[in-house]
């Protein structure tokens, strides 16, 4: 089996499959098959953002988005400063979120 690793502007597509010499293979996929983008808001500001064991950042401080008004997604998706991890897997995953000043990172 080869690995197949496709770029493309709205992410990276892998997985595998049998290519001989002097054939062709076709393969399908989907853009869904990329994942999504994880924006991460948090009250207080600020959390450490962790997904599956792995640190991703911090999210952001600042000016402060209200939740309670009900444009409020609108608004993190054209903020900047928001924290995105790009492309998590659709499948399952552990997030993990520590708030300021726990800046423990694992075990030392």
């Amino acid at each position: 089996m080869d690995q197949i690793i496709i770029i493309c502007g709205c992410g990276i597509w892998k997985c595998q499959a049998a290519v001989q010499n002097g054939y062709r293979k076709l393969i399908d996929t989907r853009q869904s098959d990329l994942g999504a983008d994880l924006l991460v808001v948090s009250s207080p500001q600020g959390a450490s953002v962790f997904t599956d064991d792995a640190f991703d950042g911090l999210a952001a401080v600042g000016k402060p988005i209200s939740l309670a008004k009900p444009n409020w997604f609108k608004k993190v998706q054209t903020d900047g400063r928001q924290l995105r991890v790009g492309k998590v897997p659709y499948d399952n995953i552990q997030l993990g979120l520590s708030g300021i000043p726990d800046f423990d990172f694992g075990p030392g």
